[in-house]
C-alpha cells in the first residue's frame, strides 16, 4: 500500500476506518523492518554505529506493537457492542440447561 498525503490527512483527523488504520500500520511495520535491515547492513560494513541498529530495532518493535493494539481494541469494541445489544449472555443454571431469553 502506498502512503499518500490523503492517507496522512485521514489518519491525523480521525476520518479513517479500522481497516484503513490497520493497513497503514502494516505499511509502517514494513518500512520499519526495512529500516532495521538497512541499518544492520550499514553496521556490518562498518559505516554506521550499533546505536543506530538498536534504535531502528526499537522502532521496528514499536511499529509491530501498534497493529496488535489496534486488533485488541477492535475486539474489545466488538465485545462491548455485543454486550450493549444484549447478545448471548449465558447465565449459570443449576440444571445445566440454557436459560430462557431475557424479557
Amino acid at each position: 500500500m502506498a502512503f499518500s498525503a490523503e492517507n496522512g490527512y485521514k489518519l491525523t483527523t480521525g476520518d479513517v476506518t479500522a481497516d484503513e488504520r490497520l493497513a497503514a500500520q502494516s505499511a509502517l511495520v514494513d518500512a520499519a523492518a526495512e529500516s532495521y535491515r538497512l541499518s544492520d547492513a550499514l553496521f556490518q560494513k562498518g559505516i554506521d554505529s550499533f546505536l543506530q541498529v538498536l534504535d531502528s530495532q526499537r522502532s521496528r518493535y514499536t511499529a509491530q506493537q501498534a497493529p496488535i493494539s489496534l486488533h485488541l481494541a477492535r475486539l474489545a469494541n466488538l465485545v462491548t457492542l455485543y454486550k450493549v445489544l444484549d447478545g448471548g449472555v449465558l447465565e449459570n443454571t443449576s440444571d445445566g440447561q440454557m436459560p430462557s431469553s431475557r424479557p
